[in-house]
């Protein structure tokens, strides 16, 4: 599956909701869980697909990556952009899987949106240094204080991996405009697909 994903079909705007099978990854995804909604047991961390010099890339921020960023050169702490196929295979080695999101077909984007996006993340977060968020996405997790109004301002000049797709779709009206910092990656997922921009692609298990 994982080589269909890499040599086929990807598209710029797709989520990679990511499960590993770390310890970390564990806590994520069991802290956020959801009864009522799904997915019931959210991903522990969420990418997107942008397009740079003409190929497209896995476009994310981490703290955890063991891979040479791509731009960079170096294994950084932040935002930063990966060949999808080793970015999942790096997931299904370790036992995890990841699920790709695709935009609906009334939210999909249209050449210029397209290009837009990926614009936006190069220029914007990628080519100017943005470190990993590391309070956002400690308070994120949060099941009240994330909503409450005592929630700090964002600060996008540092951000974690839901907090920049959500800003990414925020600019090209795929969200409606709020704090990014609130988002973590079950919550943005389950949002997307409630509100019909998002539905399930396919999985690389």
């Amino acid at each position: 599956m994982s080589e269909s994903i890499r040599t086929a079909e990807l598209e710029i705007g797709d989520i990679l909701a990511c499960y590993g099978t770390d310890l970390v990854s564990r806590i994520i995804s069991a802290a956020t869980c959801s009864p009522c909604q799904r997915p019931f047991y959210g991903p522990s961390h969420l990418a997107t697909i942008t397009r740079f010099q003409d190929r497209h890339v896995w476009s994310e921020s981490t703290s955890l990556g063991r891979l040479p960023c791509q731009y960079r050169g170096i294994i950084v702490a932040g935002v930063q952009i990966h060949d999808p196929g080793e970015r999942i295979a790096e997931y299904l080695q370790h036992g995890g899987y990841v699920e790709i999101y695709r935009l609906t077909k009334y939210w999909k984007f249209s050449p210029l949106e397209a290009a837009a996006f990926s614009q936006i993340f190069t220029e914007q977060f990628l080519s100017v240094p943005h470190l990993y968020d590391y309070s956002g996405a400690v308070l994120s997790g949060s099941r009240c204080y994330q909503l409450s109004k005592c929630f700090p301002a964002a600060n996008l000049e540092s951000l974690f991996c839901s907090e920049l797709v959500a800003a990414l779709l925020q600019r090209l009206q795929r969200l409606p405009l709020s704090n990014p910092t609130r988002w973590n990656p079950s919550r943005l997922l389950r949002q997307l697909i409630a509100d019909g921009i998002y539905s399930r692609h396919t999985t690389a298990r």
